[in-house]
């Protein structure tokens, strides 16, 4: 690897301990061997698995924030699409059908726009044109 300092591996079984030896050698002879041992992430499996996005402020979310979303498959009309359980933004799914907290509203879109806002009952995050 020369002067490189960090590896990148693609292909490699979902929950499985994969163990790497390093080493390094120069005029001066070998260093001893080290061995790095690591086990990568579960597979991803809709309805049993979870999404952790990094929303960042911008040009679509209006905050920035941390959402892990449940998933779901197999919805009526859609089966073979894997869906999330919560609104963009919300921080967890609705208790009831009534239930219009912004915890569990999420962020709102005018139609045909891609920046979301958010709404807390008083203030409205971007600030928007009222079109």
């Amino acid at each position: 690897m020369f002067a490189a300092t960090a590896k990148t591996e693609t292909g490699l079984s979902c929950g499985t301990p994969h163990t790497r030896y390093v080493w390094a050698y120069n005029a001066c002879g070998i260093s001893a061997v080290t061995s790095l041992t690591k086990t990568t992430s579960a597979c991803f499996s809709c309805g049993a698995s979870t999404i952790t996005i990094n929303h960042a402020a911008g040009a679509v979310a209006p905050v920035t924030k941390t959402v892990t979303y449940g998933t779901v498959t197999n919805i009526p009309g859609e089966t073979s699409k894997c869906w999330i359980t919560s609104n963009l933004g919300a921080d967890h799914q609705a208790s009831a059908v009534s239930d219009a907290t912004e915890a569990s509203a999420g962020w709102y879109w005018q139609f045909n726009r891609k920046q979301g806002y958010k709404h807390d009952g008083t203030t409205k995050r971007p600030c928007m044109d009222e079109d």
